[in-house]
């Protein structure tokens, strides 16, 4: 049998995986996400020699934006961004309020179509999409 973890031994693994995970995104993530972006903006790369051409191609950012059109009409070529089912007949109509609602509040009480344009281009950008949800 294994003797419960103390406080101390859980705070110790949590302090550790915490430090792991800002190395990796430090050391891992951020060169890439920063050479993606240069990529993006059409960045010169800095070895360019005077006399010849500084032309930048812009695949990056071409092709980021020839693929969010295709993602975001997966989530918004039906009339409804969210739709809950009802499992019985008695939910059809709590399904029914419940889709509305949802989608109100993710359309209309928010801006649902922009906020998941930046977080595809985000996530295209940086390899990692994130969404703050606001009070």
């Amino acid at each position: 049998a294994q003797e419960p973890m103390d406080d101390a031994e859980l705070q110790a693994i949590i302090t550790q995986d915490l430090t792991d995970a800002v190395s990796y995104v430090d050391s891992d993530l951020s060169p890439t996400r920063a050479k993606g972006t240069e990529y993006y903006r059409g960045d010169l790369f800095g070895n360019e020699v005077d006399g010849n051409s500084k032309v930048v191609a812009m695949e990056v950012r071409d092709t980021v934006s020839a693929m969010l059109p295709s993602l975001m009409r997966v989530f918004f070529s039906s009339e409804n961004t969210v739709e809950y089912v009802p499992e019985t007949p008695a939910d059809v109509e709590y399904a029914k309020q419940a889709t509305d609602y949802c989608n109100w509040v993710f359309n209309r009480d928010n801006e649902g179509v922009a906020i998941l344009h930046d977080w595809f281009k985000d996530a295209l950008l940086q390899k990692n999409g994130i969404v703050w949800g606001q009070q």
